[in-house]
């Protein structure tokens, strides 16, 4: 006998979580041990239909003339079919999707970009952390809907009734959301507020709005983590949140060359105070890539160039001063991200093989392929590439901003503390920083480790990780004057192809200069051919950007 199917007894945050529910009572274990506060148990009705029982033949002829006369997609049962007076109904023949429109775009969304990963655990608790505390009288909620509603619009053939209905819901969480952040404190620094703020800066990538849309959101964020102190940022919730937006904080600062915040002491060391575990590699290397942003606004202010420039002119008695800041920073910032290396490199030996051949994803198939792809990386942990991938972008602005001083004592002193014989052997395929290391050769390290990324067992949010890279490689590759053939096409080719198969549309601009966010040359010239300089210019805002092949 075939048994009606199960329904799910769980309690109703567990249901809404999607999680297994224990089912202990009166409250759940699973809820006590997450944090969750635990709604309990729902008091379902089954409803069974008897009327089967009491039906007459008057009644089953009644049903049988107004099947025949039902034509069309919609079947009217009059008053005197039913013998019920002033009674009209409607019943379509075309069954609908919308009463669960909300549910489904949610669940996809969180399958494809947040759902669980053992080598992403913190986005996935994060994510359904914030989630579970939401329902549809919440600001959160709005923002969440606009995100799912419009990626799986995205993803599904561009469907523009879905695409409207995010845009739409879009407009209404900017909204709440400027008039919550507007409310005192406690209420502007709530959960919902950042789980609104990150919905938006997720729709943004999706939608690509602008040219600065999730440059402004990630800053919203911000400023908003800026306000609640390093303090509130010691226990979970607001642990879990900063440790996630801190990345992509940075990342946002390195687009405008703007400081962060987060180049201060205080949020290198606070936040983890109180937490049990220590730093991680990936959290020492974070706290080395908060200071480049810092480093590019006063490298920009040496050189005049720019909106902050403009603001705040270095005056003559100062840009000496100002230039020794500008070493010695970079000198200890350089140091710092040596150090790192090679203490990974000690750490974590034989993560890194090279290998002629790797499993082509959709991604990489089909595209020209340069010849420093011949060997590419595989890495046997995906946290271990995610380290790597960001120390080279680390890396990329180190090295540009060391030519861009243009004193050539800075590279000595940085590798001063580690002459030959204290570095560590090379365990791994990829190279140790060495004196003679170059931008170029930086950026071809970063695409021999791209495909490791492209593999199907990783999430789509794992590419992530690869923009900020790839965008270096981008600005690598077309200013050089040594580049091989098809290295820029590869590059940008895969960053179109996230764009058009995994619904990040912004990632189209990262294919371009200048700079994404910070301002728009109107004349690009290339000082001659085979030059080993490039050099574009904003006349409106007075940038004039050089940068120096090698």
């Amino acid at each position: 006998m075939v048994g009606r199917g199960g329904r799910s007894r769980g309690c109703k945050t567990c249901r809404r979580r999607r999680v297994k529910c224990d089912e202990s009572k009166p409250v759940c274990t699973r809820c006590q041990n997450s944090g969750f506060p635990c709604e309990g148990y729902p008091k379902d009705l089954t409803f069974v239909d008897e009327g089967s029982r009491f039906a007459t033949p008057a009644s089953s002829k009644a049903g049988s003339r107004t099947r025949e006369k039902s034509s069309g997609d919609v079947t009217s049962i009059s008053p005197k079919d039913s013998q019920t007076p002033n009674v009209q109904l409607a019943i379509s023949k075309q069954p609908t999707l919308s009463p669960f429109q909300d549910e489904i775009c949610l669940a996809y969304l969180t399958r494809t970009l947040f759902g669980n990963n053992q080598n992403s655990p913190l986005t996935s608790h994060v994510w359904d952390s914030a989630v579970a505390s939401t329902d549809s009288a919440k600001l959160g909620y709005t923002a969440v809907s606009s995100l799912a509603t419009t990626y799986f619009g995205r993803m599904h053939g561009s469907n523009e009734e879905l695409l409207c209905q995010g845009r739409r819901l879009y407009g209404q969480a900017v909204h709440r959301l400027a008039l919550e952040i507007c409310k005192p404190e406690e209420a502007s620094l709530s959960q919902q507020v950042m789980l609104s703020a990150l919905a938006l800066y997720y729709y943004e990538m999706i939608m690509n709005t602008s040219d600065v849309g999730w440059v402004e959101h990630a800053g919203g964020i911000g400023r908003l983590m800026e306000v609640r102190g390093p303090r509130r940022h010691q226990l979970a919730p607001d642990h879990d949140y900063f440790l996630f937006f801190r990345r992509t904080l940075i990342g946002q600062a390195f687009v405008t060359r703007k400081r962060t915040f987060l180049e201060r002491e205080e949020w290198k060391t606070i936040p983890w105070a109180m937490q049990p575990t220590p730093k991680t590699t990936e959290h020492f290397l974070l706290d080395v890539s908060a200071n480049i942003p810092g480093l590019a606004e006063d490298m920009d202010r040496l050189e005049r160039n720019g909106p902050i420039a403009a603001r705040n002119p270095v005056g003559p008695n100062e840009e000496q001063a100002l230039r020794e800041n500008v070493r010695q920073k970079l000198i200890d910032t350089f140091k710092s991200l040596l150090e790192w290396r090679f203490n990974w490199e000690s750490t974590y030996p034989d993560v890194v093989a090279e290998t002629i051949s790797m499993p082509r994803s959709s991604l990489v198939s089909n595209l020209n392929r340069p010849r420093c792809l011949d060997r590419v990386f595989y890495y046997t942990d995906i946290k271990r590439a995610e380290e790597i991938q960001q120390y080279h972008l680390t890396m990329l602005w180190v090295l540009g901003l060391v030519m861009r001083l243009q004193d050539n004592s800075v590279t000595p002193s940085a590798f001063g503390p580690w002459p030959l014989n204290r570095r560590p052997d090379a365990s791994n395929a990829i190279a140790l920083p060495h004196e003679g290391m170059t931008t170029l050769t930086v950026a071809r390290e970063i695409a021999r480790s791209t495909e490791n990324f492209t593999q199907p067992q990783y999430p789509r949010r794992q590419l992530l990780r690869l923009l900020g890279p790839l965008r270096g490689c981008v600005l690598v590759f077309m200013l050089s004057g040594q580049t091989e053939p098809h290295e820029l096409s590869w590059v940008s080719g895969v960053l179109c192809r996230i764009s058009d198969e995994f619904g990040f549309e912004f990632c189209k601009r990262f294919t371009k200069l200048p700079p994404l966010g910070f301002y728009q040359p109107r004349q690009n010239e290339r000082v001659s051919e085979g030059a080993d300089s490039y050099t574009f210019s904003d006349p409106t805002t007075g940038f004039r950007q050089t940068f120096l092949s090698q």
